[in-house]
């Protein structure tokens, strides 16, 4: 099976450098040139040829912000979403990536995606049912440094950001290394209350938050997005039992 960027590059007539750039801002909503060069490994000129076949394609569009920087954004993610809805097969390898669509009316539900594109996007999810339900984000977090160097700090702080602008508040369980100590300094201010668990081994992340669950592990680098209200419930009486018995951070 072809990997979800090279059935975009077949479904809208693209470059694979061009579904890279164009998977990239679709998860980050906007981006600039400098980012989107350095985040792919593009060159100057590889950079300029892609991104013209999609502007010329009306795949992507620029535009210039309050401090006269362009920026790049999908121009018809709606119409995107329509062409590639017509390959049933592709539709459903690039959901998880792309499009999480997870039923909201109490049933079970689950999606399975790959990558740190489709980690961005279940990031985002997860806030986006925190600040519906109003609940604070449970972490299970494996290797901190390493998140945060995949993910990469232009969506980390604009993650941050919002989540902080929503008062969203996120408790965070890891285990006790150097990294660990060194990113919790300092966390409590940015709505975020680490606890380090000196005798607890994880080899994944876990999300949990209203009756959302998002796990992956990054070997390999994919995960799954569950909308299970029991489940959630019973990892959440879990989570706490593990922050009741550890020391503070």
């Amino acid at each position: 099976m072809k990997s979800p960027v090279e059935q975009l590059s077949n479904m809208l007539s693209i470059c694979i450098n061009c579904a890279n750039i164009t998977l990239e801002i679709i998860v980050h909503r906007e981006l600039d040139k400098n980012y989107l060069m350095k985040s792919l490994g593009l060159e100057e000129s590889v950079f300029e040829n892609s991104m013209n076949e999609l502007l010329e394609k009306d795949v992507i569009v620029s535009f210039e912000n309050d401090q006269n920087i362009t920026l790049y954004k999908v121009a018809h993610l709606l119409d995107i979403k329509k062409r590639i809805s017509a390959d049933s097969d592709t539709y459903q390898t690039l959901k998880g990536v792309i499009f999480p669509d997870l039923a909201t009316n109490g049933k079970i539900s689950l999606l399975k995606y790959e990558g740190w594109e489709g980690i961005r996007q279940v990031y985002l999810e997860v806030l986006s049912e925190a600040i519906q339900s109003g609940e604070e984000i449970l972490a299970f977090e494996e290797i901190l440094n390493k998140v945060e160097s995949g993910i990469g700090a232009e969506f980390l702080g604009n993650y941050l950001n919002r989540r902080i602008e929503n008062k969203v508040m996120a408790k965070v369980i890891t285990t006790d290394t150097a990294s660990a100590r060194e990113y919790a300094i300092g966390r409590n201010e940015s709505f975020t209350d680490v606890q380090i668990a000196a005798d607890l081994s994880l080899s994944g992340t876990i999300n949990i938050v209203g009756d959302l669950i998002m796990s992956y592990s990054m070997k390999p680098l994919q995960g799954t997005l569950l909308r299970d209200h029991s489940q959630a419930n019973n990892l959440k009486n879990i989570f706490n039992l593990v922050w009741n018995a550890s020391g503070t951070a």
